[in-house]
């Protein structure tokens, strides 16, 4: 973990030596490019650089692209400028790109079979476009998870997305009330930064405050 230390182009390679690495977090450390060393990291299954300056370059996504072990990648609060290939990463579990500017979904999303928990964030992202997959698939259900601000989608791309939710069974869009809000932060989590080895505390924890509000008797 060196969160908060400021990393650029020479202190980054400290991480040269380090390439048996599993788990990386490298939030608010001032990167302005993925370090080079990340991509030797065959075996690393947690990266986490969110909150740096990170924009990627092509060579950057080939390194992403040979961590092929990776279950958690986030990347949140960084221009990207483009999109990433995950193609090669049959564990990934959570994929979180929440406010990187990217217009599209990540390249082979759906190359590999996904576990049935996949977690995707793209919000608050421009998004342009939406996958055409058939309607009830695994392909679908993973969309209909995806977190997306639906207010900002174009008219028919808000229609196909809440399409896919409900041919999986899930309602038309996203509910979270002020009464989940109000519960869940008396009942806070601990930064996940701490257990490395968690896929991310509250990754889906609004999902299932509001599932259990929506019951029968609840009274949220």
């Amino acid at each position: 973990n060196v969160d908060n230390a400021h990393l650029n182009s020479e202190s980054s390679r400290l991480l040269d030596d380090f390439h048996h690495v599993r788990q990386l977090s490298a939030r608010n450390c001032g990167l302005t490019r993925l370090p080079e060393a990340i991509g030797k990291m065959h075996g690393i299954d947690y990266l986490r650089l969110d909150d740096n300056k990170i924009v990627l370059m092509p060579e950057d996504i080939g390194h992403l692209r040979k961590l092929t072990r990776l279950e958690t990648l986030r990347l949140d609060d960084n221009p990207l400028c483009a999109r990433i290939d995950v193609g090669n990463m049959p564990n990934l579990k959570v994929l979180s790109l929440n406010n990187t500017g990217i217009t599209n979904w990540p390249d082979g999303l759906f190359k590999q079979r996904r576990p049935r928990g996949f977690f995707l964030d793209m919000q608050q992202n421009p998004i342009t476009e939406i996958p055409t997959v058939t309607s009830g698939s695994d392909e679908a259900f993973i969309i209909a998870r995806s977190r997306i601000f639906i207010n900002q989608l174009a008219d028919p791309i808000r229609i196909a997305y809440e399409q896919y939710r409900t041919s999986v069974g899930l309602s038309a869009n996203h509910y979270y009330s002020e009464k989940v809000m109000k519960e869940m932060s008396l009942w806070p989590t601990p930064d996940d930064n701490i257990l490395l080895d968690n896929d991310g505390n509250g990754t889906y924890r609004r999902e299932a405050w509001t599932d259990l509000a929506r019951q029968l008797n609840s009274r949220g």
